[in-house]
């Protein structure tokens, strides 16, 4: 049934329906807002009219209040039965787009930038960065914001950015949309006529859904995710709506060759459990001793990933780093510790250091291009031996805490806003605390801070009461030999954060349980006698959800690895190094952007940065090219995009060389090796499941196998290319299910000698014999 609303009035500038879908609020250009009942349709006037022409309206979670925002600058949120304000505030700009949290208690607007205001007080919680049009993710935990081609995911908790995505340069985003359980994110790009979809574990582009029409108006996913609608408008100036299906059915026709049979990130073969044919590519003869760019292949219902090209010839992801950077070599004396957030909330990454011979904590305001000026929070705390960035008073800037190994003191210091100026506050008085870890342990939304004293043996914590952060804190550990490093995790996978420990006397890593309260009651020791061992880093590095451990161990000239088993069970393995490598630092980044966590490694030798390669798996391979240059030692680091190209650079401290500096990444290339294949016999491919040929189909058999090819960056590669690089495409049945070639077990279906692209697809026929061969 159609029901026709009508308030008589004036035009509608704008609507929004309650969360029940039980009634209809709309606002006109003279500023009143209307709620009809959807299953009546009576009308009642909410609001009567009022300066400024509502741009933007939206019902809250619970469907109890109304927010509306205007063209004079100002937003409201009203009782939703009454119509009276409970909430009423000016921006300095226009607001381009606003929207309650999923939970109601917080309400996005963005004007030039993003701001997070709590409903109840009205307080501004947060001040993210730039943008003009934003995206909750279901959980509330991730608000998504787009300024020109660039969409940063902040954690709204913290208020840092976790995530930059880069879309070409010319877009123009006008909607975005989160899908499979935040995991892709969806957006429309008016320029490109498309919707691109992203893989945000990976941080990776999947594919393009693309539609004919001149312009996008907005964009929205369904509450269950199997629908993403656009409202678009066509070539004549109507108004469309276009819709594509994100379940197994064939999509709406005519809406572009990129149909999806899912949305989930599927960024790996081994991710395919029920996958049929592997694809594998082996390189030409010409590109076995050249530098190749990566390439993405797809085929018309399903993402499958980045090509490896490993058949053939080796072809290995690796990051590639420019010429050393120097940050600071005049003041940095004894540069100790390193943490890279953004201090001055300006939207990209600063640098915060301690130093321990000057006893200073100062941090480096970047200017978003990579180059940075000197501040100093403390200049005199004493041997400053460990820094910590955290939002300890809720705030909406991140303040800073450190330990003074000779002084004694524990301080953090309060941002006053922009990193103008560090208010010194008492933490608590130690004998020669060398480690401290800011975290919520207790699991009450505010940080919390754990130190260790090397002389007293002893780990304490002292618990955030509402920013206060002072006292002698309660013991965690006694008798804990020493530690030098700590570390924060959810290390037995019950959903609180667990203490990393590593102990200089005992030559021990060791892990104590929280309960959930801030207790830690269980020791659990993880090596013992592995000699000198460094700061531990903690990520996932199997991708199982699980966090690892990986922690340098000088003396054996390894780094040492816990993989996480579940239960806050770990199978230990070990990276043996080169002889000329004494490991005393590590961190942890994707730097080749394939998605997986890969290992830095820092030395006190020539070879100073070392970069392990991830196979997404935890198996991980040194890279021949070490950073070794105009440097002396490494003693702590950190990944993070410094100059905003959205490539991931290595930033370090060195205590011998006085010295904070970092290496640019300038991207990714594939250096191949003929005649070596990775993982023994088993080589890397693309898995194929067996779908219908094609998009509505009703064959339940491929016909032929079709794959759309694309650089890694989503970007269109050349016949001529494409021919240059590949030299031989083999499809074999995948009898195992295992995502690799297995040359003992799998049997080859096809190979395609030389073979070619028609308009960005490589279509590999397959006859009956072949096609059975993949069931």
């Amino acid at each position: 049934m159609t029901r026709v609303l009508q308030d008589g009035e004036s035009d509608i500038r704008c609507l929004s329906v309650s969360p029940e879908n039980t009634h209809l609020a709309a606002s006109d250009f003279e500023g009143r807002i209307v709620v009809w009942s959807l299953a009546t349709g009576e009308g009642r006037l909410l609001t009567t009219a009022e300066p400024g022409t509502a741009l933007h309206i939206a019902w809250s979670p619970r469907g109890d209040e109304i927010a509306v925002a205007r063209d004079d600058y100002t937003f409201a949120v009203i009782d939703a039965r009454t119509g009276d304000a409970r909430l009423q505030r000016k921006m300095e700009l226009g607001i381009d787009w606003m929207q309650f949290s999923p939970d109601g208690t917080q309400l996005g607007v963005i004007t030039d930038r993003a701001y997070l205001f709590d409903v109840q007080t009205g307080e501004m919680s947060k001040e993210l960065g730039k943008g003009f049009s934003g995206a909750w993710s279901s959980d509330g935990r991730t608000l998504v914001v787009a300024q020109s081609n660039i969409v940063t995911l902040w954690d709204v908790r913290s208020g840092r950015p976790v995530r930059e995505l880069t879309a070409s340069p010319s877009a123009e985003i006008r909607g975005m949309a989160f899908l499979s359980g935040n995991d892709v994110l969806a957006v429309a790009d008016a320029h490109e006529k498309a919707v691109s979809l992203w893989d945000l574990r990976a941080g990776q582009f999947l594919t393009q859904l693309a539609f004919d029409a001149v312009d996008t108006t907005a964009m929205v996913a369904s509450p269950d995710e199997r629908r993403l609608v656009a409202l678009t408008r066509n070539r004549s100036g109507f108004g469309q709506i276009l819709e594509w299906s994100t379940q197994a059915a064939p999509v709406a026709p005519g809406l572009g060759r990129a149909h999806v049979n899912r949305l989930s990130p599927l960024s790996r073969a081994s991710d395919h459990g029920d996958a049929e044919f592997l694809v594998a590519f082996e390189a030409a003869p010409a590109a076995t001793q050249a530098e190749i760019p990566a390439i993405r292949v797809a085929n018309v219902v399903d993402e499958l990933g980045v090509v490896h090209f490993r058949s053939a010839a080796t072809v290995r992801r690796q990051a590639v780093y420019g010429e050393l950077r120097v940050i600071d070599d005049q003041d940095a004396r004894g540069a100790h510790a390193i943490e890279l957030a953004d201090i001055d909330h300006d939207g990209d990454l600063d640098v915060v250091a301690a130093h321990v011979r000057r006893g200073q904590v100062v941090w480096y305001a970047n200017d978003g291009r990579g180059s940075f000026v000197r501040h100093e929070v403390d200049s005199d705390l004493g041997r400053a031996e460990d820094v910590a960035v955290a939002d300890f008073d809720l705030d909406g800037w991140l303040d800073v805490a450190a330990p003074g190994g000779s002084s004694g003191a524990i301080n953090w210091y309060r941002n006053s806003g922009a990193g103008r100026d560090f208010v010194t506050n008492f933490i608590a008085n130690a004998k020669t605390p060398h480690a401290l870890v800011a975290a919520d342990f207790d699991g009450d939304g505010r940080h919390d801070v754990i130190w260790a004293d090397v002389e007293t043996d002893e780990i304490r914590i002292i618990l955030n009461d509402a920013g206060s952060l002072e006292g002698a804190g309660r013991i965690v550990a006694r008798n804990a030999g020493s530690s030098e490093a700590l570390a924060a995790g959810d290390m037995d996978h019950d959903g609180d954060l667990d203490l990393v420990a590593a102990s200089r006397r005992r030559e021990q890593l060791v892990w104590y349980e929280n309960d959930g309260a801030a207790v830690f009651s269980t020791e659990h020791a993880m090596i013992a006698k592995p000699g000198r061992i460094g700061r531990p880093v903690l990520a996932d590095f199997t991708r199982d959800g699980m966090v690892d451990v990986a922690v340098p161990a000088t003396d054996v000239g390894e780094v040492l690895l816990f993989a996480n088993r579940g239960e806050g069970r770990f199978q230990p393995s070990q990276l043996t190094l080169p002889a000329d490598v004494a490991p005393v630092s590590v961190c942890a980044g994707d730097v080749d952007a394939d998605g997986d966590i890969d290992l830095i490694v820092g030395a006190q030798t020539k070879r100073l940065i070392n970069v392990l390669e991830n196979d997404g798996r935890g198996r991980f391979t040194l890279l021949d090219e070490p950073m070794n240059r105009e440097s002396r030692n490494i003693d702590d680091m950190a990944v993070g995009d410094l100059n905003g190209d959205g490539i991931a650079d290595i930033a370090f401290v060195g205590y011998r060389s006085h010295q904070v500096a970092w290496y640019p990444g300038e991207g990714v290339k594939l250096a191949v090796t003929a005649g070596h294949t990775s993982d023994s016999s088993r080589r890397r491919a693309i898995a194929v499941p067996v779908v219908p040929s094609g998009a509505g189909s009703a064959s339940p058999k491929n016909r032929e196998i079709v794959l759309y090819v694309r650089t890694a960056r989503g970007e269109p590669i050349s016949k001529p290319a494409f021919e240059e690089l590949v030299g031989r495409v083999v499809v074999y049945a995948d009898s195992n299910r295992s995502g690799f070639v297995e040359p003992e077990e799998d049997t080859v279906v096809v190979a395609v000698e030389r073979p070619t692209l028609e308009d960005d697809l490589l279509r590999i026929p397959l006859d009956a014999e072949q096609q059975e061969a993949g069931k």
